[in-house]
């Protein structure tokens, strides 16, 4: 035999029922509603079951269902050979009997042939009975019907031990106290929980169609476990005319009596209203009692009320009387109520009332035959003067309701000219589509007329009655059919209108500016854009709904209105009204600028016929959207003339200039992406540039600044210092600056004034630290800065700073912090106006930085924090400080983002964060090469930066500018260095104690030469140990001069006593990719180094003193370095003048790159005093006769001084 389990038959159930024909499902759940399945009984092999053919149960079929094959096979009495109707509701009963409740899996077993017969009470949750006793079915009985165990019924996996069962007590005293206490439920609170458990039921919603009439449509919802609200998105939208498989698995099991009651109602008496959208007609006989289900169970809902619950009211008492039709001679029977709010519900059975207000639904009172009412509501229109022969018949046959139907008074006649009025609104069809309608209505004195285009085409209907409402008298108005045809044909004359069609008239006429199609597929997008997140509905038609909108407003109204018409939008049009945004406001409120408040809120927006209308929305709208859906490119190409349309709130369209919106973006564009209120901006008072422009721009137009004058004090300053003229510096600054060093010191002090900080990005030799200390002599010399100035730079930097300072500012008392013995300066901080310190010694002291506050802070070579990432950069965030000036003649070397670090640096947040800032103006400038957004990030920096390249001041240039670069010995070569000197020193004394001074000339020159190499390169130096030291701080120094000088776009020579340091350079340039070439005295072909030079092909040319000292023209090159200046100044000038020549047209720099305190700089010295000593003392082949004393030996020799 082959047995199969619960499961496996209740999955074979399944299985065929997938199989049934749609059709035969609604009909088989009828079947199974109707309790027709009877005789149902259960064995190993099969289900019998006998079917009733009609509710009065005459005649039934027999069904057997046999499950021992694999197929589930079965067989009907009936004359259908296949599936039917009455096996179908067998295997509906049979699915239904194993699901309440779920049973063990091997239950049939043992089963005999047991019968079952129907109880489809609704009340309960079991779908049988067992009719016997006996055997495992009896266990199956049990499982759903439980009733007092009996010891007989009970099996050993029944039994707990220790706890023992005898007769009807419980042995285990712990578990007879615990029953004891348990209270039971009453049955009420059984109900409630079970409903306040329910996760699964069904929803129901109310729809009032185009005619008037009632539908529901149903949904099964389904909440998961954190959720309560009972929204369609919960749920499955039921088909229960089609239901299916889905339904009678899934939905049927979970519901209650009465959600199966209102199931059968609409599967046996409704139909759809509308079958696309599965909403059912409530005008079937009796669909009152149906709605009174609905309200009962708290979960329908009307979907044109913000989803209103349903209620159920009392009835309300109403009478018949005559109304007349608008615009018409008939009158109508009306049934009218004596309380205002109610509506009829059209062809409800019996008929029922409407309160909108309170989403009420109840029956209708009537006392004298209250079956007439829907006969009598059907009655056609009657004319004025047959109201009372009607009447008289209905007294015949109603007389109860006759006798209170008073006909209406005569009327007096009405005879002016019309004018007319255009009410413009928006319907949408059964699927949702947006139209704009218009309707007409003819005015005549006090009344009005719907426009009738027919009548007004055969002229039919010359006149209309009207109630009078002061004085309840009827009027009758006579029509005017020419002037009536004259308003059609001129609104007519408008674009794309024509007479509305379809039945019922949504409008009296549509635009055509679309097909007007209720099947169209989905439209083209149109140029407005609007705060309304669900604004995105696409048209087909080039002219969408909204273009169109706008044209009837701006074109057609306007025109209509000057004829005469007058004009109503109803809440309903896309739009209620267009203007052109040209007068601007910016408001901040009563906020102060000061420099301790960087931000505050500003509103930015329109004045519209005096209203003020909050352009900021629209504006962050607009600009997300632009960057959501990547259109900034065809923004960007827009011509400036053009006019962008943003909608507002309360629909309202204000056209904007795409000029004025550009400017906008470009200064606001950080600020947009920021987030927070849509009706406030946050803005910096850094974004000078944005202020100044708006206060430049509307200075002309009266209030339109708005709120705290200060803001626009501010901004007027701004744009005032720009003009302002050049202020001198300080006498005190031993030198005379240039005309761009005046402009430049006037730049930090304007940035002074507002509070700001700024980049100061002259290319290289312009003068960066002049300028730097003309601003700082100024503020200590004016008491403004009583806290020192911290000067952050490169450790190569530290002597050329201490020097300038000693040369230009020596009324500024400077203290370096730099070596081992700087700790204990520390506590004299306080006591100097400016320190220095270095970019590596300031992870190591921020310790004791950060203690202090200073003036301002200074970073030289700022590109150094180029990387936000670093501790370094985090140290400087926090170093207190009121101002921060960066000196960089490149503050970008790679990348955008190096940019914004020195920006979040000095104006934290005024580029945005990281994110945004790669977002808005990284990607697009660098992958898009997005002009519009270079321009846009220029406008924002420009105020906080600036920059002169040699040829914009070429003018304000000497031809030749000398610059002597001093170098910082490192530690290993620094000790190179003394160690030589100590021993070249100890022999040359002990030569010149035994030869003289004239006898030891080359002892002499061998010193010094060794010395002059170690400051090169101290792999230049032939001596024990050095392999150890590959140090070289005047190398890295050109490496850094070439990095910042080629970014510069200069062309440069670089000369060399040394041919063997031409060659250790020539290796550090074949590093780092730098096209050069190269002239020494073993090159044979002079002429292709040179010419490769002057036009161009490379940007260094390294050049030995034999070979280039003369005859070389070489005016390709702006910049002369001497890596290793020799000391005969006319040799020097002659290998300058390579560049330095006539047909040179650029201002040549020549640097020289000395050792601070080594041989290089004290012969520098000597070069002033003795130059002709120098000369016989450096140049063999000089025959100068120069005189050397002891002292001068004595002072070259000299140890180094301590490390600045």
């Amino acid at each position: 035999m082959n047995t199969k389990s619960t499961s496996e038959i209740l999955s074979l159930l399944k299985k065929t029922m997938k199989t049934v024909e749609d059709k035969i499902h609604p009909e088989a759940s009828c079947i199974l509603l109707k309790d027709r399945v009877a005789e149902f009984s259960l064995s190993s092999k099969e289900i019998l079951a006998s079917v009733y053919e009609n509710d009065s149960q005459t005649s039934c079929h027999s069904v057997s269902l046999d499950f021992t094959k694999y197929n589930l096979k079965s067989t009907c009495s009936c004359s259908k050979k296949n599936m039917c109707i009455h096996i179908a509701s067998t295997i509906l009963y049979g699915i239904d009997y194993f699901n309440y409740p779920k049973i063990s899996q091997n239950i049939l077993s043992d089963i005999k042939s047991e019968k079952v017969s129907p109880d489809r009470n609704l009340k309960e949750k079991s779908s049988f009975q067992v009719t016997s006793s006996p055997g495992t079915l009896n266990q199956l009985h049990e499982s759903i019907h439980p009733t007092k165990p009996q010891p007989s019924q009970l099996t050993q996996s029944q039994l707990r031990e220790p706890t023992k069962i005898i007769g009807d007590k419980i042995s285990d005293a712990k578990v007879n106290s615990w029953i004891s206490k348990l209270e039971k439920p009453s049955v009420e609170q059984e109900i409630i929980k079970k409903e306040n458990d329910r996760r699964n039921f069904l929803a129901y919603y109310l729809y009032f169609g185009l005619d008037g009439l009632l539908s529901v449509s149903v949904y099964f919802i389904k909440l998961s476990k954190n959720q309560h609200a009972c929204t369609r998105a919960n749920g499955l939208q039921l088909d229960l005319l089609n239901p299916g498989n889905n339904f009678f698995q899934t939905v049927k099991p979970f519901l209650n009596d009465e959600e199966w009651e209102i199931v059968a109602i609409l599967m046996q008496k409704g139909s759809f209203s509308d079958e696309k959208s599965k909403k059912y007609s409530l005008t079937f006989p009796g669909s009152v009692h149906l709605l009174q289900l609905l309200a009962k169970t708290g979960r329908c809902y009307f979907d044109s009320h913000g989803l209103k619950t349903l209620r159920w009211g009392n009835p309300i008492p109403a009478q018949f009387d005559w109304f007349l039709v608008e615009g018409t001679e008939f009158q109508m029977l009306n049934l009218s109520f004596d309380i205002e709010g109610p509506t009829l519900l059209k062809k409800s059975d019996p008929i029922c009332y409407y309160v909108h207000s309170t989403s009420t639904i109840g029956l209708v009172k009537l006392e004298e035959a209250p079956h007439l009412i829907n006969y009598l509501l059907s009655a056609p229109p009657v004319k004025n003067e047959d109201v009372n022969m009607v009447k008289k018949a209905l007294t015949k046959k109603i007389p109860s309701i006759a006798e209170k139907l008073n006909p209406l008074e005569k009327f007096e006649i009405l005879d002016v000219s019309p004018k007319a009025h255009l009410k413009l609104h928006c319907f949408k069809n059964i699927y949702d589509d947006e139209f704009i309608g218009a309707d007409i209505n003819l005015q005549y004195g006090d009344y009005a007329k719907r426009l009738d285009l027919t009548g007004i085409k055969a002229r039919s209907k010359p006149s209309f009655l009207v109630k009078q409402a002061s004085t309840e008298k009827t009027i009758k108005v006579l029509r005017k059919f020419s002037q009536e045809l004259e308003f059609v044909n001129f609104f007519l004359n408008g674009k794309g209108w024509r007479e509305e069609s379809k039945s019922p008239k949504r409008a009296d006429f549509i635009c055509d500016g679309y097909d007007y199609d209720d099947d169209d597929e989905d439209y083209d997008d149109y140029n407005v854009w609007s705060l309304d997140d669900d604004d995105d509905e696409d048209y087909d038609d080039e002219t969408s709904l909204m273009e169109r909108a706008e044209h009837i407003l701006t074109v057609e109204v306007p025109l209509l209105e000057k004829n005469g018409w007058t004009v109503t939008i109803d809440p309903s049009f896309p739009l209620s009204g267009v203007y052109h945004g040209d007068e601007w406001y910016c408001d901040n409120g009563e906020q102060e600028v000061s420099f301790t408040n960087d931000w505050f809120d500003i509103s930015l927006g329109v004045l519209i016929n005096g209203e003020r209308i909050n352009m900021l929305p629209m504006l962050k709208k607009f600009v997300e959207m632009l960057s959501e859906k990547k259109m900034w490119k065809e923004f960007d190409s827009m011509e400036s003339d053009e006019t962008i349309s943003l909608m507002t709130t309360d629909r309202k369209i204000i056209k904007v200039p795409v000029e004025r919106i550009r400017n906008i973006a470009q200064h606001l564009m950080v600020e947009f992406s920021a987030g927070g209120s849509t009706e406030k901006l946050k803005i910096s008072r850094w974004n000078a540039a944005f202020l100044e422009e708006f206060v430049q721009g509307e200075t002309a137009a009266k209030g339109r600044w708005m709120g705290s004058e200060a803001l626009e004090k501010y901004a007027q300053n701004i744009r005032d210092s720009a003009s302002a003229p050049l202020e001198e510096p300080s006498p005190n600054l031993l030198c005379e600056l240039r005309p761009y060093q005046k402009e430049g010191y006037n730049w930090m002090q304007f940035l002074r004034r507002s509070g700001m900080n700024g980049i100061l990005a002259d290319d290289m030799g312009l003068g960066k630290t002049v300028q730097t200390l003309a601003h700082l002599i100024q503020e200590k010399e004016s008491g403004r800065m009583t806290l020192p100035a911290m000067i952050i730079a490169p450790t190569s930097l530290m002597p050329n700073w201490f020097n300038e300072i000693t040369r230009f500012a020596p009324s500024l008392k400077a203290l370096v912090l730099h070596g081992e013995e700087r700790k204990s300066l520390f506590g004299k901080i306080n006591e100097h106006d400016i320190i220095l310190t270095t970019y590596p010694l300031l992870m190591r002291d921020k310790e004791f930085l950060l203690q202090h506050e200073f003036y301002i802070l200074v970073l030289d070579e700022a590109q150094t924090i180029k990387n936000h990432k670093t501790q370094a950069y985090q140290v400087l965030q926090q170093v207190r400080t009121r101002y921060r000036i960066c000196l960089s003649g490149t503050p970008m070397e790679n990348h955008l983002g190096e940019l914004w670090s020195l920006f979040h640096f000095l104006l934290p947040g005024y580029l945005g964060d990281h994110k945004t800032f790669q977002t808005i103006y990284r990607k697009p400038i660098e992958k898009d090469s997005s002009k519009a957004r270079r321009e846009s990030l220029f406008k924002r920096i420009k105020p906080f930066i600036l920059r002169r390249t040699k040829q914009q001041v070429a003018l304000d240039l000497p031809e030749k500018t000398e610059i002597i670069q001093r170098i910082e010995f490192k530690s290993k070569q620094r000790d190179l260095y003394e160690a030589i000197r100590i021993k070249a020193q100890a022999q040359l004394m002990r030569q010149i104690n035994e030869k003289g001074l004239g006898g030891s000339q080359i002892a002499i020159l061998d010193a010094l030469l060794k010395l002059r190499q170690v400051c090169c390169d101290s792999r230049l130096v032939k001596f024990d140990g050095k392999e150890s030291v590959m140090e070289s701080a005047k190398l890295d120094c050109l490496k850094e001069m070439l990095s910042q000088m080629l970014e510069e776009g200069r062309k440069i020579l670089i000369f060399s006593q040394f041919t063997s340091m031409l060659s250790l350079i020539e290796e550090e340039l074949v590093k780092e990719k730098i096209s050069y070439t190269i002239l020494t005295g073993n090159t044979k072909d002079r002429a292709t180094p040179v010419k490769k030079f002057q036009d161009g092909d490379v940007d260094v040319m390294l050049i030995s003193l034999k070979a280039g000292g003369v005859g070389l023209n070489l005016t390709a090159a702006d910049t002369v370095i001497h890596y290793d200046p020799w000391w005969n100044p006319a040799v020097e000038s002659q290998a300058t003048d390579r560049a330095h020549r006539m047909g040179q047209k650029k201002a040549v720099f020549v640097y020289k790159l000395v050792v601070n305190g080594s041989i290089e700089e004290k012969i520098l010295v000597l070069q002033e005093r003795k130059k002709n000593m120098v000369s016989s003392l450096l140049d063999s082949s000089d025959t100068t006769n120069a005189q050397i004393t002891l002292d001068d030996l004595e002072m070259i020799f000299q140890p180094l001084p301590a490390p600045i």
